[in-house]
Formats: C-alpha cells, structure tokens, sequence
C-alpha cells in the first residue's frame, strides 16, 4: 500500500519537470531542496 501512495504521489505531485514543491507532504524531507518547483 506505500509503495502505491510513493508511486501515486510521483506522478501527480513530484514530477520531474514540474514539481509540486508547495503541496508535497515530505517537502521536510526531501533530498533534492534545489529543485525548481512548478510555478
């Protein structure tokens, strides 16, 4: 069941291109501070 949530939240939350940094419930802690969340 986490790893369907983990999967779930990269693709509608985390994505590569553009993600969504200000919804993200791990933004606390995430690796990749440096990202350039969508706009």
């Amino acid at each position: 069941a986490a790893a369907g949530r983990l999967i779930l939240h990269g693709r509608y939350v985390c994505k590569a291109r553009k993600p969504d940094c200000p919804q993200c419930i791990i933004r606390d802690i995430c690796r990749f501070p440096d990202k350039t969340p969508a706009a």
